[in-house]
């Protein structure tokens, strides 16, 4: 209320340049109003950029880091693709040395097959030989014998028939295994190399040599013709 009879009292000219100052004053609070709501907008297209680059910025980070997870990940798959092949290339390698040594150890049976089967035809006609020789000299040593002797003699007729017997019996027998031999070494020669089928042959035919070789022991006429 003072300040307001103060104003009264002052001289029209002196409250006259008052109210243009003080309307100056307005003017200018007003300009700077304006430039502060017009900075404040600014900011604010400013922060809603910032976030909006923030989160692209976020954004591109994940996706760089999803690239290289892909990428690391590729890369362990291919190297270990890679690895496997290595592997696979070397086992079969190993494969094929086992199987160049399983055929050299079937070429080796074959050849030692084809050896027995050699001996076994030796030793057939050494004994088909020695027969024919035993068989010349009991009917010689027959003929030979006196009347007197008839009774000792119908003895050793009988043993000498017996002999006879077994040796016609054992030549007969050989005789079927040189035969299933060269049949067999035939077939093996068109067969396919084969492990256990070349084990069994070579069991079978061991095992009718121990049979060929015990029954030889049993050829006591050659020691009795000797004396």
């Amino acid at each position: 209320m003072s300040a307001f009879k103060t104003l009264m009292k002052m001289p029209q000219t002196k409250l006259a340049s008052k109210c243009i100052a003080l309307e100056e004053l307005l003017q200018r609070y007003y300009q700077f109003e304006e430039v502060h709501y017009d900075l404040q907008s600014k900011y604010q297209i400013l922060q809603e950029k910032f976030e909006k680059l923030s989160q692209q910025h976020i954004q591109l980070m994940q996706s760089i880091q999803n690239d290289k997870d892909s990428i690391s990940q590729k890369s362990y798959k291919k190297l270990d693709s890679y690895l496997n092949c290595a592997e696979k290339i070397e086992l079969c390698a190993i494969e094929d040395l086992e199987t160049q040594k399983l055929i050299e150890e079937l070429k080796q049976q074959n050849q030692k097959m084809k050896e027995e089967v050699s001996q076994s035809k030796q030793e057939y006609q050494r004994l088909q030989s020695i027969f024919e020789q035993t068989q010349t000299e009991l009917l010689r040593s027959a003929s030979v014998k006196t009347a007197s002797d008839s009774k000792y003699n119908s003895l050793i007729d009988d043993k000498s028939n017996d002999s006879i017997q077994s040796y016609k019996n054992e030549i007969a027998r050989l005789n079927k295994i040189v035969t299933s031999l060269r049949v067999e070494l035939c077939q093996y020669k068109t067969r396919e190399y084969d492990e256990e089928w070349m084990k069994a042959q070579l069991i079978k035919y061991q095992k009718q040599s121990q049979l060929s070789s015990n029954n030889n022991k049993s050829f006591d006429i050659l020691d009795y013709v000797d004396n």
